[in-house]
């Protein structure tokens, strides 16, 4: 029997969101028709240069039947692609934060990862949990290390709590500590800041999920767990999602394939090599197209 509180949720609180600039737009795209399909009702995508802007614009302008929800949150583009990736992760944590503060929760996510089914909303927004993570490989190592795991900067829930907005706001120091006084143009990798933070500021309850036992081939935690924040001041609660239903692994092994039954969004790496040459063969732009080569792994995938 479904929960009163699922029944009477209003999927309004919530906003998925996912960022792309113009050689993301086939991605962005076939991500939202996706959500879509599965009776998502809040999914946005934020609008990084200005060239995807203008693309989208004439969409929705158009006659056509195709329209994208989108906002707009330019970034700096630098002098290479690496630049303006590093600034749009500090304008994603500052965004994060924006919303938060005024009173909306969000499901940050990357538009090339994999929704397999719907599972509402609710049942994060009205869990006992501030912010849900997901399992990541190991990188950071050091933190793999450190802390036995780390987890994924593109694929969390933030529910709007005075612990998740504390934690954000200190997510985002971590991002801008070490730039020039004109944010606009700061740059970081938001994985990297976020599991450095977690590993200073959090206690986690993962004594079981990190047997030897309970590992997976590649010594990666497969089971979720929860954890609080050391400082007394901050009431944060926070959870890890079981691998298998928000899963992050090697593409080429189906050893680390997660189950169809209980799988909710998938984040396969990389081609594997032997797929990428016969797909090469077939078409040698998938090297040099960033969007094709994403496209094809969620077609493989």
């Amino acid at each position: 029997m479904a929960n009163k509180n699922d029944i009477d949720f209003d999927e309004s609180k919530v906003k998925i969101v996912g960022f792309i600039d113009k050689n993301f737009a086939p991605v962005g795209k076939w991500w939202y028709q996706r959500m879509t399909n599965l009776s998502y009702t809040t999914h946005t995508l934020v609008l990084i240069d200005q060239k995807v802007v203008d693309h989208f614009t004439e969409i929705n302008n158009s006659s056509s039947s195709e329209y994208y929800r989108f906002e707009v949150r330019l970034v700096d583009e630098g002098n290479r692609r690496k630049q303006k990736i590093r600034n749009l992760w500090y304008h994603r944590i500052k965004y994060c934060l924006e919303q938060l503060e005024a009173g909306e929760s969000i499901l940050l996510t990357d538009v090339d990862n994999i929704f397999q089914r719907y599972v509402p909303l609710s049942e994060f927004y009205n869990s006992p949990y501030d912010t849900i993570y997901a399992l990541e490989q190991k990188f950071p190592t050091l933190v793999k290390e450190q802390m036995g795991f780390v987890v994924c900067g593109g694929m969390t829930f933030l529910k709007s709590t005075p612990g998740t907005i504390a934690v954000v706001k200190q997510w985002l120091w971590h991002c801008t500590k070490t730039h020039e006084p004109d944010m606009k143009k700061a740059r970081c990798d938001d994985q990297v800041q976020l599991n450095l933070l977690l590993v200073k500021s959090m206690t986690w309850n993962n004594e079981n999920a990190s047997r030897p036992e309970n590992l997976n081939y590649d010594d990666l935690i497969q089971y979720g767990f929860d954890g609080y924040h050391i400082n007394p001041n901050i009431s944060f609660h926070a959870k890890v999602w079981d691998r298998d239903f928000a899963w992050r692994g090697d593409f080429d092994t189906h050893i680390t394939c997660p189950s169809r039954e209980n799988n909710w969004v998938s984040m396969p790496t990389t081609l594997p090599k032997w797929t990428r040459d016969q797909l090469t063969e077939i078409n040698p732009r998938i090297n040099h197209n960033v969007a094709m080569e994403k496209m094809s792994r969620v077609a493989v995938w």
